[in-house]
């Protein structure tokens, strides 16, 4: 009988190719995205609305049954210095990435802890390991997955649930330009603005370079067929080697090195 997999965010870029690809894996995948289409069984969902996600979580495990893996990846990048940030935009930045993640977490744990099996994957980023600069905003809701997940993995472990966090680099999916038009009111302030304006086409490049979002989809797949107890996962060469020299330098450096690469460069 074929696994059964949830997944957030299937519209666009990591969440899509990954659905396709548990798909020609032979498992059963179940979407959601913020518009219903029933055919490719994908549910409207808006993880902001923690009701919404109880809801829905437990319509698909009444249409389908047992969930055998969930991944929260619903999530998007916010740019900008962070005194020109709205708080809106900042409050609305944490309610997707952080406690959109908890709120789908939360629904689907009852269940997975009645079933004594399941696979809770979250997906961070390397900007949950090091900030750079403008992304502060949107690196800090990744370094709250991360510890969010880190905390969850202790509390389920015994219950035979696994916990893991994926780790993308750069990638290949349009993101820079979503989090252009989301910052798109911001860095107004001639101060900032000289160095938004610099910093801008840098990033810009780093996502047409990056990695093709199926390496993500692979390293998600191998997370979710793992037995073992592992946490986190990288994926794209990038991550690897960031996180590897975060691993063998003094933090101090790593700042140094962080700032002469982008406002320094």
């Amino acid at each position: 009988m074929p696994k059964t997999i949830m997944i957030t965010g299937v519209s666009s870029g990591i969440g899509k190719v990954t659905a396709e690809y548990f798909t020609s894996k032979g498992w059963k995948v179940i979407g959601t995205s913020r518009s219903a289409n029933p055919v490719q069984n994908v549910y409207a969902l808006d993880v902001t609305n923690a009701t919404a996600c109880q809801q829905v979580i437990d319509q698909v495990v009444n249409d389908h049954g047992q969930i055998d893996a969930v991944v929260n990846n619903a999530g998007y990048g916010l740019y900008g210095a962070f005194e020109q940030c709205d708080d809106q935009d900042v409050r609305k930045q944490y309610e997707v990435n952080v406690f959109g993640t908890m709120n789908v977490c939360r629904a689907i744990l009852p269940h997975m802890r009645k079933w004594k099996q399941g696979t809770i994957l979250n997906i961070s980023s390397i900007g949950g390991k090091f900030v750079v600069p403008y992304y502060g905003v949107y690196n800090s809701t990744k370094f709250a997955v991360e510890g969010f997940s880190e905390g969850l993995w202790h509390e389920v472990l015994p219950f035979g649930i696994r916990v893991k966090v994926v780790e993308p680099g750069a990638i290949n999916t349009g993101f820079y330009d979503r989090s252009k038009q989301e910052g798109k009111q911001m860095a107004i302030d001639p101060e900032y603005k000289a160095t938004s304006d610099r910093l801008w086409p840098q990033y810009a490049q780093a996502g047409k370079t990056g990695a093709d979002p199926m390496v993500v989809a692979k390293v998600i797949y191998k997370a979710a067929t793992s037995q073992n107890k592992r946490l986190r996962y990288a994926a794209a060469r990038d991550a690897h080697i960031n996180i590897a020299f975060m691993k063998l330098l003094p933090h101090q450096i790593g700042l140094w090195l962080a700032r002469k690469f982008t406002v320094d460069r």
